[in-house]
């Protein structure tokens, strides 16, 4: 069966479908993982949340840990890229490059997790490429990072109905 680890019993596709951003001023109040998943979150309604429009097959998680004095820390990094540099993506670049935020994705095999925390939110740095043949679209591609202490938890249901009913704004060249 394609994409699946019959030796674990597990789906193993790569890949993200959906990425939501949370800007950390926007939490209320956000609860613990237990056994690696977390189900409370609290957030501010009328604060700015979106849904990233990336490029087809560009986002990416990655988790890598090392050893510290604190013990383990696991290196977060969520990464995408979006065509194009119009004025209202360099606007909101602007705008938000001083915010953390959370990040919540789902990937192809319909697992949800939550990168970053209280303690602990991601920051972004982004890369412009005005590309050299003028028929390849510009690009501007995005790193989030952050360092943690435990593995990014999965999402529940709970988690995820708290956090879809209030995203209103979809971050995209266009702003739809």
């Amino acid at each position: 069966m394609a994409g699946i680890d019959e030796k674990n019993n597990c789906a193993n596709l790569g890949g993200i479908r959906k990425i939501q951003l949370i800007s950390l001023e926007n939490i209320i109040s956000l609860g613990k993982p237990r056994a690696g998943i977390i189900s409370d979150i609290e957030l501010d309604s009328k604060r700015n949340k979106f849904n990233v429009a990336f490029f087809t097959k560009t986002a990416q998680h990655r988790e890598n840990d090392k050893r510290g004095e604190q013990g383990k820390i696991y290196r977060q990094r969520l990464t995408f890229t979006m065509r194009g540099n119009p004025l209202e993506l360099r606007n909101w670049i602007e705008k938000y490059s001083e915010h953390w935020f959370l990040a919540v994705y789902k990937d192809s095999n319909g697992a949800s997790k939550l990168i970053g925390n209280l303690e602990n939110p991601l920051t972004f740095s982004t890369d412009y490429d005005s590309k050299k043949k003028p028929t390849d679209p510009s690009e501007t591609d995005f790193e989030f990072t952050c360092e943690t202490l435990l593995p990014c938890p999965h999402v529940d249901a709970n988690f995820l109905a708290s956090i879809t009913r209030i995203f209103d704004k979809t971050f995209n060249p266009t702003f739809n």
